[in-house]
């Protein structure tokens, strides 16, 4: 009888050590989410002053150049429509491509709309819009100009302070020589970082990038 109750025993405990060594967890662990690096976003008036890389050989239409743009880029370029209605634009038509395959992306957007004889402004650097040269010639934007080699206020190669006359001076030659219906406040001087800051259209903008260009070319002859 003690012999039967022993052998009991044992096979009890052997049932229950067993038993539990091969129970599961019931719940398995959560499993980790990988999420994606974020990626950097470079603004676009950076992107058009980077190289761009395109694989037209002769030929190409506008719509499958612009679409080129988005998809190596990631920039939204919109059609603006309501401005071009009428204008006889042939989206489709071919146009010859004699470029560099790797060129400023900027370069590459004033070749295309030229063939068309378009033109492409980069809205709040949100998108690009093509649109029309009249439209892009009124569309205002708030660009910085660096005039500090232009102040002569130069000491042993250092800016030191800023002369406000002669600041003065840049801004009255530059309203001076051209023409525009809205100077009266929308060009200032930014001491800080001795620059112009100056709010017009682009076709002013292009004009100022000129002039300084030109007072800088006339200054290394002195």
């Amino acid at each position: 009888m003690k012999k039967m109750i022993v052998v009991l025993c044992v096979v009890l405990f052997l049932f229950i050590h067993c038993g539990l060594s091969s129970v599961t967890p019931a719940t398995e662990p959560a499993s980790r989410h990988h999420f994606p690096e974020p990626q950097t976003i470079i603004p676009i008036s950076e992107q058009l002053n980077m190289p761009f890389s395109h694989n037209i050989k002769e030929q190409i239409t506008l719509t499958a150049a612009l679409k080129q743009i988005n998809s190596q880029t990631g920039i939204s370029v919109i059609i603006d429509h309501g401005e071009l209605q009428g204008s006889g634009v042939d989206w489709e038509k071919k146009i010859n491509f004699y470029l560099p395959f790797k060129i400023l992306l900027s370069d590459f957007l004033d070749y295309l709309t030229k063939q068309q004889n378009l033109a492409w402004i980069v809205q709040n650097d949100d998108y690009i819009l093509i649109t029309s040269k009249k439209y892009a010639e009124k569309y205002e934007k708030i660009l910085n100009y660096y005039v500090g080699d232009l102040l002569a206020m130069e000491a042993e190669g250092n800016v030191q302070e800023t002369d406000a006359a002669a600041f003065q001076s840049i801004i009255d030659y530059i309203t001076v020589m051209i023409d525009s219906e809205t100077w009266n406040g929308n060009i200032q001087a930014f001491h800080p970082n001795l620059s112009l800051v100056v709010h017009q259209p682009i076709n002013v903008h292009k004009q100022i990038t000129e002039l300084l260009q030109q007072l800088r070319e006339a200054k290394t002859k002195k």
